[in-house]
């Protein structure tokens, strides 16, 4: 019983028997199995593996920022700015943080227009950090902005 197309060749020059060619191709087919198999768990396992890694540090830093909310003009705009602070990396928890500090803008807000209020969260201090000094470097005009540091928890 031929059934495959090199299989008619190989047997007439003399280079293979029937059932030779039967045992190879099915050795073949259980090889090419294991390799799917072994392909597929290592796939798995790496993924798994890397989402335990990220899932491992999970905490991030964050610090929030208030400004006008509509484009600059010639008025004074008014910055609120707070401290770096780090929180567990829950994304309810972040929500709740960023409602509180809504909360406490809406209280503490002198620009005519309303305010922004920007929860900014990195994975890492250094991030944090960098992010928050160019964000002072940017408005240290003291002849269009008025920075405050606040307290926040």
């Amino acid at each position: 019983m031929l059934t495959h197309p090199c299989q008619k060749k190989l047997i007439k020059l003399g280079y293979i028997t029937d059932i030779y060619f039967n045992y190879l191709a099915f050795n073949l087919k259980r090889c090419y199995m294991k390799l799917l198999a072994l392909f597929s768990l290592l796939t798995l396992f790496t993924f798994a593996g890397s989402k335990d890694l990220a899932t491992s540090n999970n905490t991030v830093y964050y610090f929030c920022l208030s400004h006008k909310r509509t484009p600059p003009d010639s008025t004074i705009n008014y910055i609120l700015y707070t401290d770096i602070l780090k929180i567990d990396e829950d994304e309810q928890l972040i929500k709740e943080k960023t409602l509180e500090w809504s909360q406490l803008v809406k209280t503490q807000c002198k620009n005519t227009s309303g305010c922004t209020a920007d929860l900014n969260y990195y994975y890492s201090v250094k991030d944090a950090e960098t992010r928050r000094k160019e964000m002072l470097t940017y408005y240290k005009n003291l002849q269009k902005y008025q920075v405050e540091k606040i307290a926040f928890q």
